[in-house]
């Protein structure tokens, strides 16, 4: 299925949006609870494993944020690429019968 700009833009809209959305809002709430968690699990005197589990709580959260965004804005895209089609195809028709009316034959092309 070939599709249209509408769903490259509205994949990179989504995937941009969704990561803005994610640094302000997500970023410092899931690195401090990730590491509450990891206090809670190793013990204070592992540093490094907290440290990586904040880390890795963060780039999950962020992947998640990114793709979902991302699919959101194409689906979004793919829709409104589905109802241009789908009222070009209702003017097409329309001027058939326009045509077929009148008694002028139209080929469907534009060129005058």
């Amino acid at each position: 299925m070939k599709t249209g700009n509408f769903a490259r833009i509205g994949f990179y809209a989504g995937g941009g949006a969704a990561m803005l959305l994610f640094l302000v809002v997500w970023i410092l709430p899931i690195s401090y609870l990730a590491g509450a968690l990891g206090s809670e699990i190793f013990g204070s005197t592992h540093i490094v494993l907290i440290g990586l589990s904040m880390v890795i709580a963060v780039l999950v959260a962020g992947i998640f944020f990114s793709v979902g965004g991302a699919l959101t804005g194409w689906f979004a895209g793919v829709s409104i690429d589905a109802m241009k089609v789908s009222i070009a195809a209702q003017i097409v028709k329309s001027r058939q019968k326009q045509a077929g009316a009148s008694g002028i034959a139209w080929s469907g092309d534009n060129k005058a």
